[in-house]
């Protein structure tokens, strides 16, 4: 089985909080390799957030391609033999309509792996990819001039 890191990063489309549509997409393999690192242009932007998905209106109308363009390149290394690892994954599948047994065979989301149960609360307290790379691999990815889904 072949394994495969997703990352998608989205705009606001409009003003509510599910308004939203993919701008980059990354796909990164079990060694580092970077397969897949793509800015879509979302023509129904309302706002780049850039602080949050580290695209601006520059990059997306200089760099961007159209979504189904870059669904053709994403696919070009996905299939039924393929784990999609990430965090909180199932957003990331959802927002690019990729189908369990043909385009991937399970997921792995970091997100429930590194749960913690909490009873004082009685729940599970959940981390950020920032704050398990840190408590895992002492890396920090903080500080950087932008956000990348690259770089998660």
């Amino acid at each position: 089985m072949r394994e495969l890191s997703l990352d998608v990063e989205c705009v606001a489309t409009g003003g509510g909080h599910n308004d939203r549509s993919p701008c980059w997409i990354a796909v990164v393999d079990i060694d580092g390799q970077v397969l897949v690192d793509q800015i879509i242009k979302v023509e129904t932007m309302f706002s780049p957030m850039t602080q949050i998905t580290g695209v601006t209106k520059l990059d997306m109308d200089s760099r961007g391609i159209p979504f189904d363009q870059a669904m053709c390149e994403v696919r070009k290394y996905l299939g039924p033999d393929v784990r999609l690892i990430g965090q909180a994954i199932q957003g990331d599948i959802a927002w690019l309509g990729l189908k369990e047994g043909q385009d991937f065979m399970e997921t792995m989301d970091i997100a429930e792996q590194f749960r913690c149960y909490n009873p004082k609360f009685s729940r599970y307290d959940y981390f950020s990819l920032a704050q398990e790379a840190y408590g895992l691999l002492g890396v920090s990815m903080h500080g950087q001039a932008s956000h990348s889904p690259v770089d998660d």
